[in-house]
């Protein structure tokens, strides 16, 4: 791992994980913040069995840099995305 990819890596475990798509809104700002690109957000969607953007209630870059996909069947009341839905609420 070279400087440029461990200060990435660290900066990413020091921060709360970022929102990627938020009822099933893609974040551009977000992806290009974390650089990834929409085609591996929709393949992490794909893999969780989904079709639709429109389906996903929220997909979280998490600290170990693996994508959380959750579908809007299955987010419940949200309370266990803590303060990440705080920081998307009403937008």
């Amino acid at each position: 791992m070279d400087v440029g990819e461990a200060t990435f890596v660290h900066h990413l475990v020091k921060t709360a994980p970022p929102l990627i798509v938020w009822n099933g809104q893609l974040h551009q700002d977000a992806l290009r913040r974390v650089r990834i690109t929409n085609e591996e957000v929709l393949a992490a969607i794909r893999r969780e069995g989904q079709g639709s953007l429109d389906d996903i209630d929220a997909v979280v870059l998490e600290t170990d840099a693996k994508l959380s996909v959750i579908p809007s069947n299955r987010a419940g009341d949200r309370s266990a995305y803590g303060e990440l839905a705080d920081r998307r609420e009403g937008t």
